[in-house]
């Protein structure tokens, strides 16, 4: 890796200007081969002077950006009559003569991405990938929660450590986004015993890929007990809910059993009379089942249930009298 070092000073009071160019850049530059961060620093004694720190895997790719054209556009934005003391401008290219090696050097191209979020949280987890979702870099904290070391996940693909609808949703969202662009998700990881870990990431876009960072969501206990005896007086009052339905079914099921045995009752005895119904010509006695010879109303009052009681106007006429007689009236 080498860093890359810019010192001018403006000349003619144009500072806050110049802030707020750099705060509006393009962003160019984050998509050039080999960069791998910038940071622009305002010298706290001297508010007119800047250094602005960039890192290139190599010095190739730093001279290939440089005489770019983009280069030139990413320079559109110098506010207009700028200028700066000619006799202080310097460029410095400087070589990592003790690089850092594996994770750490990974995480270094990241600058401001982690500045941002390492203030939210003391349990911010890091995770960068290449463009396939190959892992090359991850700080301790999302080695400990994936429950992989670090230097096992090197090289595996994001996507299995990540619950199948987040795993789409982030490749649908990187496959359509462009470099420097960030998004803020809700990403469930799976760690490798397969306990769930929700956290609230930042992902960036790369050129060669991407990061996540982000801080695992936190309940409060107090607050978790709680939702936890509503959850259980829920499923108590849907287990006697249950009961009571399985005892109304056990009810119904045993009036329909009974209805059933009754209509099949009934359905021999209409059978039978459809077939034959032995009747003594001279008495008007049936034979029944039981080879009993019944009188044919008791035989049908005992049978078929569905008839019902009544009399026929002369009877009930004479029902009538016989009881007026017999009181005496």
């Amino acid at each position: 890796m080498i860093l890359v070092t810019s010192r001018f000073r403006v000349a003619n009071g144009m500072e806050q200007r110049v802030k707020e160019a750099f705060h509006n850049r393009p962003r160019l530059v984050e998509d050039a081969p080999g960069f791998l961060g910038m940071e622009v620093f305002n010298e706290s004694n001297d508010p007119s002077v800047f250094l602005l720190l960039t890192r290139w895997t190599d010095v190739s790719s730093f001279r290939s950006w440089h005489s770019s054209d983009a280069h030139d556009l990413s320079h559109a934005g110098i506010p207009r009559g700028l200028k700066l003391d000619a006799a202080y401008t310097q460029l410095t290219i400087l070589d990592d003569i003790a690089p850092v090696v594996g994770n750490a050097a990974a995480v270094s191209g990241w600058p401001e991405l982690l500045t941002e979020h390492l203030s939210s949280g003391p349990g911010t987890c890091f995770l960068a990938a290449d463009s396939d979702g190959s892992i090359h870099a991850c700080n301790a904290r999302m080695a400990d929660l994936l429950k992989v070391p670090a230097a096992q996940l090197s090289g595996q693909q994001v996507w299995r450590f990540l619950a199948d609808p987040d795993a789409r949703r982030l490749r649908d969202w990187l496959a359509c986004s462009a470099g420097g662009t960030r998004n803020r998700l809700m990403l469930n990881f799976v760690s490798a015993p397969h306990v769930p870990i929700s956290l609230e990431c930042t992902v960036e876009v790369r050129s060669d890929g991407f990061a996540v960072i982000g801080n695992e969501i936190l309940r409060d206990e107090h607050a978790l007990q709680h939702e936890l005896c509503e959850i259980n007086g829920e499923l108590v009052v849907l287990a006697r809910e249950r009961a009571r339905q399985g005892r109304e079914i056990q009810t119904a099921r045993l009036e329909l059993e009974k209805t059933l045995h009754e209509l099949s009752t009934l359905y021999w005895h209409m059978r039978k009379i459809g077939e034959v119904l032995p009747i003594c010509m001279k008495c008007g006695k049936v034979e029944s089942e039981e080879a009993r010879w019944e009188d044919l109303i008791a035989f049908m009052r005992n049978r078929f249930p569905f008839l019902s009681h009544g009399y026929w106007p002369d009877c009930a006429n004479a029902v009538l009298v016989e009881g007026i007689s017999e009181s005496g009236g």
